[in-house]
């Protein structure tokens, strides 16, 4: 082992395939056991069957888990500490429009998620017909008042936001 400033280099085998590796890792850090991700991602195949070593590493996760994450949802992610989250509860921002989580509504996605526009026309008119879309008067996609809205055929609504985006050669 040698030492650069906080940094070790770590010169060993790797435990699963026994080849020989350098490696510079931290101080803070336990010296690597594996020479790349695919030893790792077999040491971990092969160690997951075992329950005692899997009721290990969820007990690891949920007591820190920022440095034990196991591909769940994120907790120092996740409702308000995620920079994408908005005041309304339940809702975020995508591409400016504003998007409601409302998995119980009966014109949610798959996911769940509605788009906030649409939900205002659909409580107030009614389904909105196959090939229209709700178009915002003003422009502000964030400015979903009823009297804001207008429903159009798709057509109608793209030779709208064309002629505004039209370039002039």
């Amino acid at each position: 082992m040698m030492t650069i400033h906080s940094m070790v280099i770590y010169e060993g085998n790797c435990i699963i395939c026994r080849k020989y590796f350098r490696r510079r890792y931290s101080k803070n850090q336990p010296a690597p056991r594996f020479c790349s991700k695919d030893c790792y991602a077999l040491h971990m195949k092969d160690n997951w069957r075992d329950k005692n070593y899997r009721n290990n590493m969820v007990k690891k996760h949920k007591d820190n888990p920022t440095k034990y994450w196991l591909g769940k949802k994120r907790p120092d992610m996740c409702g308000d500490k995620n920079p994408n989250w908005k005041d309304v509860k339940g809702s975020f921002l995508k591409d400016g429009y504003r998007i409601l989580y409302l998995p119980d509504y009966v014109y949610s996605d798959k996911k769940g998620c509605i788009l906030e526009h649409k939900k205002v026309w659909i409580d107030s008119n009614g389904e909105i017909p196959k090939g229209y879309d709700i178009h915002h008067k003003d422009e502000d996609k964030l400015n979903n008042k009823l009297s804001n809205l207008k429903m159009l055929t798709r057509s109608e609504h793209m030779k709208i936001h064309c002629s505004f985006n039209s370039l002039v050669l």
